[in-house]
């Protein structure tokens, strides 16, 4: 009988990168290794004088802080080729968040009524927009709200705001009255300095010009570039709207968020065991949802795509990164 060449060489693999074992546990036995040693150094202090240990106690804090900001960066390249880019939905209640995110995919993937506080959960959807891996978070809108359930959205969705993400700002002629204004000024000071675009949704409404100039009018240093108006209920059918949409959020948001130079820094970063490590858990979670026998079709690969693509940017940058380090020595 052929042995089960799969589980084999998954068996390798697992011991050459050691991922059985949580590094977490060796590095707090570390911590408390070198905080005892640190501690009789202290206590015993006049009757020791050995410099030798404490030469040898600032290597194995380096050692392992070097270990902990490998581990790190891998975690974060990890999930940047996982989510790809990160976009966040966000806005007062019934701006039309959730019409949005569903005019974006042509489907109803967020619940939408005339209620405010729908949406009380971070709800996030994947697309393959022009190339881009993209995940497109569908957040709570932000309110005083005595609802439980809803205020913890709110919290998520004011934790996404301090993260360094993407935002879709969603307001509406309704929303923009004086009543509201003064906590949509605070909500663009907090994404002011990030990647942000602004819809302005309703289109449709009788009085939305006129909100929206005024608005437009409220804040000078926001260029109108940045603006994008549309009514999800008007242009939900819309081919060419929805094309003109993506194309937006591509050039303002993504485009401007694709840095060569520094993305050629952080894929360097590591070595072909933080690199290995990273297609693993990657292999993990792109086949998490597949059982066995499946087939996989032109939705998986769409969907997946844009990963492969990012992996071999990477292979190539990191190959003439080692090949470099190889002739210029």
């Amino acid at each position: 009988m052929l042995p089960n060449l799969k589980t084999s060489f998954s068996l390798q693999i697992d011991k050459l990168l050691d991922l059985k074992k949580n590094p977490t546990l060796k590095w707090k036995k570390k911590i408390l290794e070198i905080k005892a040693v640190i501690n009789a150094e202290i206590e015993f202090s006049d009757d020791l004088d050995d410099k030798t240990t404490i030469s040898n106690l600032k290597k194995e804090i380096k050692k392992l802080r070097t270990e902990i900001l490998k581990m790190i960066s891998l975690s974060k390249s990890i999930d940047k080729i996982k989510y790809g880019h990160k976009v966040i939905f966000l806005g007062p209640v019934n701006t039309g968040k959730s019409s949005l995110l569903n005019f974006l995919f042509q489907e109803n993937k967020s619940i939408t009524s005339r209620y405010k506080g729908t949406t009380t959960d971070q709800i996030e959807y994947s697309l393959n927009l022009l190339g881009e891996k993209v995940t497109f978070v569908d957040s709570a809108g932000i309110r005083d709200s005595k609802r439980f359930v809803e205020q913890e959205g709110v919290k998520k969705t004011i934790s996404n705001i301090n993260s360094d993400n993407n935002f879709i700002l969603t307001l509406s002629p309704e929303i923009l009255s004086d009543n509201n204004l003064n906590s949509i000024d605070n909500l663009i000071s907090r994404i002011f300095k990030k990647r942000f675009i602004i819809v302005l949704n309703k289109t449709d409404l009788s009085n939305s010009k006129l909100r929206f100039d005024n608005f437009k009018k409220r804040y000078p240093r926001i260029p109108n570039s940045k603006y994008f108006e549309i009514s999800c209920k008007k242009h939900y059918s819309n081919a060419e709207k929805l094309k003109s949409f993506k194309d937006f959020i591509y050039q303002k948001l993504l485009k401007t968020n694709i840095n060569i130079n520094d993305s050629n820094k952080n894929f360097i970063i590591g070595d072909a065991e933080v690199w290995a490590n990273e297609s693993q858990a990657l292999v993990k979670d792109i086949y998490s949802t597949v059982k066995s026998g499946d087939r996989l079709g032109y939705e998986y690969i769409y969907l997946n795509f844009p990963i492969v693509k990012q992996r071999l940017y990477q292979g190539g940058i990191r190959l003439g990164h080692l090949l470099n380090e190889i002739f210029d020595n």
